[in-house]
């Protein structure tokens, strides 16, 4: 799951906010209420009823790297 935080709109702000009182800005390191908030965003853009526990199925895996992408890339052997 990638998210762009540029690409969020107000509604996605405002509801990252609500769930852990603070801006996207401020994530550092995320933890795990950053986590959730995130995921339950991306799982509404394409699914509009989607709920927290959706949220809290998605496994931390899924935050990761893009599986698409070569992890060699741009490293010389």
């Amino acid at each position: 799951m990638k998210l762009n935080l540029d690409d969020m709109t107000v509604g996605e702000l405002v509801l990252f906010e609500d769930m852990t009182g603070k801006g996207p800005t401020e994530l550092g390191t995320p933890g795990a209420k950053d986590l959730q908030a995130l995921a339950l965003i991306m799982l509404r853009r394409d699914n509009p009823g989607a709920t927290i526990e959706d949220a809290n199925a998605i496994p931390i895996s899924a935050f990761g790297e893009d599986s698409e992408e070569d992890p060699t890339e741009g490293s010389e052997e």
